[in-house]
This record gives C-alpha cells, structure tokens and sequence, in this order.
C-alpha cells in the first residue's frame, strides 16, 4: 500500500513532465505521499501483525527497543511518526536517486519492450 502511495503521484507526474525534472518532483511527492501513508498502514496492519506474531500482542517490548534509541518515554503513535515516517521518506528517495541514476542506462532495453 505504501508502495502504491509512492509509485501514483510518480508516474502521473512523471506521464505529463516527461524529463528529468518531472521525475524528480514526482518521485518527491510519491516519497512523502508514501511516507504518509505509512502512518496508518503500519498502525493498523504491520505493527498490529508484527506485535502478535513476535511479542504475543504485547507492544511493551517493541516500544522499549525504540526508546532506548530515541531516550525517551514514546507510545506506538509517536514512535510511528518520529522514526518510521521519516524513514520510509528517506527509503523513498533513496529509491528515486537510483532509479535516476540507472534509467538513462537502462533506457535502450526498456525502449526494446516496449516496441514489442
């Protein structure tokens, strides 16, 4: 689902602003509509499994492993905008400057593809 958040807004803009410039802006607003989305997708579906299936429904030591990092007292919410939002920001930009990087040498391959 963030997935998606991410790669819509990136494509769309990128359809209509077909150069560099258009790719970057797109993969900038996919990136924090993906990070965004990551908000609720992980309180209402990762971290409710992952708690269940690791901790037996207990949060108690997930939350402490992250304040121990942070050094503070934080509660799910917190810790979901404080740490996992702004990573899946920086995991979506990272995405985009490779996919800069290497679609221009990639480009004669995707072109043969897409003739076909």
């Amino acid at each position: 689902l963030m997935g998606v958040a991410f790669v819509i807004p990136a494509g769309l803009i990128y359809k209509y602003r077909h150069n560099k410039s258009g790719a970057f802006i797109g993969g900038t607003i996919g990136a924090l509509a993906g990070a965004v989305a990551s908000f609720p997708v992980n309180m209402l579906i990762t971290y409710p499994f992952y708690i269940g299936v690791y901790f037996g429904g207990n949060v108690d030591p997930l939350l402490d492993t992250y304040n121990k990092i942070f050094g503070t007292d934080l509660g799910l919410t917190e810790v979901l905008l404080y740490f996992n939002l702004p990573f899946t920001f920086v995991k979506y930009m990272l995405c985009l400057v490779i996919a800069l990087l290497i679609y221009k040498p990639l480009y004669p391959i995707f072109k043969k593809f897409k003739n076909t």
